[in-house]
């Protein structure tokens, strides 16, 4: 005896005293075998016919292992992690830390939240990935010198801004106060400066 939508069993009928039967028990595809009804786990087994006797299969549903995880944890977080019944819906969710931006899954999805539906054990890896800024920076008065080093740059690398003067001038400082030249900045944002010269 069993629930016909999660398995079948074998063995019924009518058996002689002391006759010996083997009883055994078939999960659907999305069930497994867990018991019988009197404790016994053994799948199939032999039972001693002693008296009129019930064995009910017992099944549960698989459940899989759905991992989530991301490329590096500075840049984010993901969730959705767990174990889950088969065909059960989970969201899975990746959330970047400042600097850094959601780009797509290991298997090349770029939906963020995502849906699946649980068929077997799983993997999901985030991949965050540096967000660009600019640096920008200019000359005070283009006659007396220009900057290099400008442009667009990932998150936490370094640009190297150098005032270089025209002839007859020479770099004071930046717009800050720093008077380092060559300057190394470290990128966290968008980020202009003017650079003072003088002759």
């Amino acid at each position: 005896v069993c629930n016909a939508q999660q398995g079948s069993t074998s063995g019924s009928g009518n058996y002689e005293y002391e006759e010996e039967v083997i009883i055994s028990a078939t999960a659907t595809e999305d069930y497994h075998f867990v018991r019988w009804s009197d404790g016994v786990t053994t799948n199939p087994r032999t039972i001693t016919v002693t008296a009129d006797a019930t064995y009910t299969a017992i099944f549960d549903i698989n459940t899989f292992v759905i991992n989530v995880s991301v490329n590096d944890t500075l840049r984010g977080v993901a969730t959705g992690s767990g174990v889950y019944d088969k065909h059960t819906e989970v969201n899975l969710s990746a959330t970047a830390n400042y600097g850094y931006h959601f780009e797509k899954w290991n298997d090349e999805n770029t939906d963020n939240p995502r849906t699946i539906v649980v068929t077997e054990d799983a993997n999901y890896t985030a991949q965050f990935v540096p967000n660009k800024y600019i640096i920008t920076a200019e000359s005070s008065d283009a006659n007396k010198g220009y900057i290099e080093g400008v442009g667009e740059y990932d998150y936490l690398t370094t640009a190297t801004l150098t005032a270089k003067a025209n002839h007859g001038y020479e770099f004071v400082s930046w717009n800050d106060g720093n008077k380092e030249n060559p300057r190394n900045i470290e990128v966290t944002k968008d980020s202009a400066f003017t650079a003072e010269f003088q002759k």
